[in-house]
């Protein structure tokens, strides 16, 4: 039976097996195993973001660099005699050993040409995965240990990546998402001692020049159709070079970024903008932002993630945002300065806004510093949450404690599950609890009135045996 499916059901079912878990690979991978129809319903999903290895790298290394190995192989004659010219003129050193000539480049030409073709598949291009599938694939290849310097494997790297740029332009790529953040300490101590000679300072270095390619007017067009944008961990002076590279942002929709003084360019520039998700800062340069024409008009979705708040933040702004659907207080706090009528002050800016089309609003927090789950602030967000017919969400991340509210039922404790940090589709998936909640309150009424109904009967029975 299963050989016979349709495929577009073919391809809703590996779909939902890559929403469910994005990081499952293995399960994708034993769909394409299944038959050619199989392959060719999957492959395209399986490549759709290959680069998505930036916290599991170190669990599934082959794989990373693998993916390289498959992209290499979709060189063309053309593109393999450049990189080869590239490597001979700034490499010189390379090709000293014979073995190590023969062992890349006659692979290259020997190599079984795909029978896809991969990188028209790539819809998201996170930097960071590409660069460590890069190190990964050349700590894994035979000729690792044929560079003479730390600067030949710089060098080396560089021209690699750049090729691999070329390569998406070449097949008239537009990436969908693009994600451009910095190194964490655990990918700097996984990456430390795996090319011999490169220190955490030169992977940083090379990591944050390399970067720069990105925003070179020969891969402008990888980027002028990018709908959802993250950028994270990286410094002002790479956001603007971006900003001066791509200039048109008009097709993004969704963008997540720091506070930072270019915010303001790429906003006025997203004339479709619904979704932003602003990690770390003042929120007293963002609410003007926030209101501006533009963005006020098309906002649906705010989420706020580690952003001070202070008694002159300018909160009544927002009231302008009529399209508002969700909005998320993510470990936010308020400056300590703040005394409490102040603090009373601030929160009513808050509550004293009516969204009229708010659906969603969450208040998680971490620890004591900020807005816990017992302070009179948040309780009062709370309630605003729920006076604005939304369903409210209240989470402690250091005890899994869950809280979800809403006007229709009683308030539904949930301890230990996905919280919002874990789950995809927050609001469809506590709405699936409401609702459920709202069935088991409705039968527990309705049990109770044929309870109350049955007693009534038996006292009239019992009246008129008396009778």
């Amino acid at each position: 039976m299963t050989p016979s499916l349709d495929f577009d059901v073919l391809t809703i079912i590996i779909s939902q097996i890559q929403l469910e878990d994005p990081y499952d690979y293995k399960s994708l991978y034993y769909c394409m195993l299944v038959n050619k129809k199989w392959s060719e319903a999957g492959i395209p999903i399986l490549w759709q973001n290959p680069f998505a290895f930036n916290e599991i790298c170190s669990k599934y290394p082959l794989s990373s660099g693998r993916i390289i190995e498959v992209l290499l192989s979709c060189f063309n004659k053309e593109q393999i005699k450049e990189l080869y010219e590239k490597m001979q003129a700034e490499l010189p050193n390379f090709f000293e050993a014979e073995s190590t000539k023969s062992t890349l480049f006659r692979r290259l030409q020997t190599f079984n040409k795909p029978s896809f073709n991969y990188p028209s598949y790539i819809k998201s291009l996170s930097y960071r995965g590409l660069f460590m599938s890069t190190i990964m694939w050349l700590k894994s290849s035979p000729y690792n240990d044929h560079f003479g310097d730390q600067s030949s494997i710089q060098i080396f790297l560089k021209l690699i990546i750049r090729s691999l740029l070329k390569l998406f332009t070449s097949n008239q790529m537009k990436f969908k998402r693009v994600i451009i953040e910095g190194m964490n300490d655990n990918q700097m101590k996984f990456k430390k001692g795996i090319i011999d000679g490169m220190n955490d300072e030169s992977y940083w270095w090379e990591y944050y020049i390399f970067s720069k390619m990105l925003f070179e007017q020969e891969f402008k067009s990888l980027f002028g159709s990018i709908r959802k944008l993250d950028i994270e961990g990286v410094d002002e002076e790479q956001v603007e070079e971006m900003v001066n590279g791509w200039k048109d942002f008009s097709t993004l929709k969704t963008l997540k970024v720091q506070i930072n003084k270019h915010l303001s360019t790429i906003v006025s520039n997203t004339p479709f903008l619904r979704k932003i998700y602003i990690n770390k800062g003042d929120i007293h340069f963002l609410l003007p932002l926030l209101a501006s024409p533009i963005p006020s008009r098309t906002l649906t979705s705010i989420t706020l993630h580690n952003v001070k708040f202070d008694k002159s933040d300018q909160w009544e702004l927002l009231s302008s945002l009529h399209n508002l659907e969700k909005l998320k207080l993510i470990v936010c706090w308020i400056h300590p300065d703040v005394d409490s009528d102040a603090r009373q002050d601030m929160i009513s800016k808050v509550t004293n806004i009516r969204f009229k089309k708010l659906k969603l609003f969450v208040c998680a927090n971490e620890n004591d510093n900020g807005m816990t789950i017992e302070d009179e602030s948040k309780q009062l967000l709370l309630q605003w949450g729920v006076s604005q017919h939304a369903l409210v969400v209240s989470e402690n991340f250091e005890d899994s404690r869950v809280r979800v509210f809403h006007e229709s039922l009683e308030r539904v404790n949930l301890v230990g599950v996905e919280g919002v940090r874990a789950k995809r589709n927050l609001y469809q998936n506590y709405m699936k609890l409401v609702k459920k909640a709202q069935k088991e309150q409705e039968l527990k009424k309705n049990k109770t009135q044929e309870n109350a109904s049955i007693n009534t009967i038996q006292h009239l029975s019992e009246e008129e045996d008396l009778i």
